[in-house]
């Protein structure tokens, strides 16, 4: 286990996970699976009854940058670089995901941590694609959702975002061949709500420190194309002029120009996109009501 930890740790150019010099050590610790369909054939070859190990869906809920110690601190890139991820692609042996990303998480402590290969691994699926924007039913999705970290991923009493979120979560699953009962995710995901308070914060008082590096604020980096935004922050956007977000700053030329028509067709290509219904509309609407 140690040595398996320093690989990931060091990410040298032998140490991702399609390399055969980690198909070698695979072979001498994990004798009976293999992580790919390359290093399952390799192993086949050389006669190995081992597995091919594959994961059919992966969900995330607004993954972050929060290991090691705080960005703005003197020395932190130094310090960090031994326990940042040792990368931001998903894996081959992935088959199906989603990742919601929080637009509104200020914290500087809490940097998003995206993952950058979906558009090629979509582009390497069977998904069909239904204009320049982008593909019907995606296997691999990575939107920004309304609310910070503990709105988007939830945990908290405010469940009106956190419902979206995990309702867009299990469509996914279900697309990917999950058996999800219908009336067991009512009971978890039943007040979605585009307009819930963006704040859902939980827990005991934080101390002195916490206080302060919770109150360290940076905008995140938010989307540059409109298909990368979800539904229901899409609707929170056009319902209630008060929600303007910096983090959107990329998109805010494209969502002004657009008329009633535009935005009726956006809200189909997205309700396609995503494959199933996450949210209803408060406002009059003749798409998914």
């Amino acid at each position: 286990m140690p040595e398996a930890i320093e690989r990931y740790i060091e990410r040298g150019d032998n140490t991702y996970p399609d390399d055969p010099d980690m198909w070698r050590f695979r072979a001498e610790i994990s004798t009976f699976t293999a992580t790919s369909k390359k290093e399952h054939e390799w192993r086949r070859n050389l006669g190995s009854d081992a597995i091919w190990l594959g994961i059919n869906y992966l969900g995330l809920w607004d993954t972050v940058k929060a290991m090691g110690i705080p960005r703005f601190l003197p020395f932190s890139k130094r310090i960090n670089h031994r326990y940042e991820f040792h990368d931001d692609k998903l894996s081959s042996m992935v088959s199906a995901a989603r990742h919601a990303i929080s637009i509104d998480e200020k914290r500087s402590t809490f940097p998003s941590l995206g993952r950058g290969n979906t558009p090629v691994l979509n582009a390497a699926s069977s998904g069909v694609r239904v204009d320049g924007r982008g593909f019907a039913d995606q296997p691999f999705q990575q939107l920004w959702f309304a609310g910070n970290h503990g709105s988007v991923g939830g945990g908290g009493n405010k469940i009106g975002l956190s419902s979206i979120t995990l309702r867009w979560m299990a469509i996914g699953a279900q697309s990917a061949g999950l058996a999800l009962s219908e009336e067991d995710l009512n009971r978890q995901a039943w007040d979605m709500d585009v307009h819930e308070d963006l704040s859902n914060d939980f827990g005991p008082a934080p101390s002195a420190g916490q206080w302060v590096m919770q109150n360290s604020v940076r905008e995140r980096d938010g989307p540059t194309d409109l298909m990368e935004l979800s539904l229901a922050a899409f609707d929170r956007y056009v319902e209630d002029n008060s929600y303007r977000p910096n983090t959107l700053e990329h998109l805010y030329d494209e969502l002004f120009k657009l008329d009633a028509t535009e935005k009726t067709m956006i809200r189909a290509q997205m309700l396609a996109r995503d494959g199933g219904r996450t949210h209803s509309r408060k406002s009059n609407c003749d798409v998914d009501q």
